[in-house]
């Protein structure tokens, strides 16, 4: 497996992953508000400009030539985006992902990494270390728990 930073031609691809695992597990959560919400957020062009700003850094891992999951961070420390294909779900992609957002983040001097996490991801993001900071939250239909993961833990 090979874990590298997305450019703007893998955006399609990556999108279209994270639109699947997102219809598939975290949809039925969500009312109408939220789903239109995320699909508005993984729009390509605003992706596109995200990326061009380098305000988000996508990393892809692939075996071979096929998109196994991506993570997404913002300023290198807040988790936007991660997702992994269906298919490949308990095969330590997810972790291999997020030990590169852990490389990156210590990279630039931070020692912790945030996240809203999803009610879907509140127990994986837990497996990979990460604590509740406040309780369930909904913004624009969106529901998330606020996470924190410290280094030194």
């Amino acid at each position: 497996m090979e874990i590298r930073e997305l450019m703007k031609y893998d955006l399609p691809e990556a999108m279209d992953l994270v639109r699947d695992v997102f219809f598939a597990f975290e949809a039925p959560e969500y009312e109408e508000t939220g789903i239109r919400t995320f699909c508005d957020f993984i729009e390509i062009d605003n992706m596109t400009r995200m990326v061009d700003a380098r305000v988000l850094h996508i990393f892809g891992a692939y075996e071979q030539t096929k998109l196994l999951g991506i993570i997404a961070t913002r300023a290198t420390s807040h988790i936007s985006l991660f997702f992994v294909r269906k298919e490949e779900h308990r095969k330590g992609i997810g972790r291999a992902l997020f030990q590169s957002v852990l490389s990156n983040a210590e990279a630039d001097g931070h020692n912790e990494i945030t996240v809203n996490s999803s009610p879907y991801a509140t127990n994986i993001y837990g497996r990979l270390g990460f604590h509740s900071i406040d309780v369930e939250q909904t913004t624009d239909g969106i529901r998330y728990t606020p996470m924190r993961y410290l280094r030194s833990e």
